[in-house]
């Protein structure tokens, strides 16, 4: 991905290059995908779903918030349509997505999808 790619809307109007790369970075959809993929394998393969030991987990491991895992995780879900339609503004996926920063518990727990370890 071309770091100097202009996101859809720029939460700092710059034209300074290595701002604009830094940006990028902070903002990057597809790196908060590939995070969330392994959040969602954490929670559903390593915890079974149980979402109290991988909050723990995640607060004793992760460098992370709780909300910030389960906007990944939810950004994981749509990831396939978020790259085809090329976003990598985090502001405006969540703005597409409808998410905003209140994460509730029951957010969490939607994601938590038992899956069997032998698949």
């Amino acid at each position: 991905m071309d770091p100097y790619r202009r996101t859809h809307k720029r939460t700092t109007p710059t034209n300074d290059q290595q701002a604009l790369a830094i940006n990028a970075t902070l903002n990057q959809v597809a790196s908060r995908i590939a995070a969330g993929n392994m959040l969602l394998d954490a929670l559903n393969r390593r915890f079974g779903g149980d979402t109290g030991k991988f909050r723990a987990w995640l607060k004793n491991n992760v460098d992370i918030s709780t909300a910030t895992a389960v906007r990944a995780m939810q950004l994981a879900q749509h990831g396939a349509m978020l790259d085809a339609e090329g976003y990598t503004s985090l502001q405006d996926v969540y703005r597409l997505l409808g998410l905003d920063e209140r994460v509730t518990l029951s957010e969490l727990q939607q994601l938590a999808v038992i899956i069997d370890p032998a698949a």
